[in-house]
């Protein structure tokens, strides 16, 4: 997987994500963060020259909320591509041995994809929560299983996220 490859799918991957139990699918001990962790598949079609056509298949780790939290993507065999950490102040971006900063998340996703993310949904999604978002449609219908499936048809392009949790 090229770089900049691995780089979209942490930036995606950070839109949403799900969990492979039929109770609720976010782990937590006591006062500490939620976590989840699973596999993943991003798929985006587009006719645009600026966000072109690709798929993209890991495994990832994903712990905190919108505020502070941190991302891990993986190969589809276990390697580790990039770490995504994020406050109120920053977000970060660790892969290859390098680290990039950015004033906030928002700013490393319309960086690295080109596009916006429903962060804030992602984190709903992965509580059950069909929040509605602009562009976004969300299908929870398999949730109790541990998967969500997202939605973004917008001109020229369509972004379709798979998760599937694993506890």
């Amino acid at each position: 997987m090229s770089p900049s490859k691995a780089i979209r799918l942490v930036v995606l991957a950070a839109a949403v994500s799900l969990s492979a139990c039929a109770t609720a699918p976010a782990t937590s001990d006591g006062a500490g963060p939620k976590r989840w962790q699973g596999r993943l598949a991003i798929t985006i079609q587009s006719t645009l020259e600026q966000l072109p056509s690709q798929a993209l298949t890991g495994g990832f780790a994903l712990r905190g909320d919108p505020q502070v939290g941190e991302l891990t993507l993986y190969t589809p065999l276990g390697g580790t591509v990039a770490t995504l950490s994020w406050n109120a102040n920053t977000a970060s971006l660790h892969s290859a041995g390098q680290t990039r900063d950015f004033e906030s998340l928002d700013a490393l996703i319309r960086h690295t994809t080109g596009t916006e993310l429903p962060l804030t949904a992602l984190f709903a999604w992965l509580a059950g929560d069909n929040s509605e978002v602009a562009g976004w449609q969300a299908d929870l219908s398999q949730y109790a299983t541990g998967r969500i499936l997202a939605r973004r048809t917008e001109a020229g392009s369509e972004t379709q996220i798979r998760l599937i949790l694993e506890k």
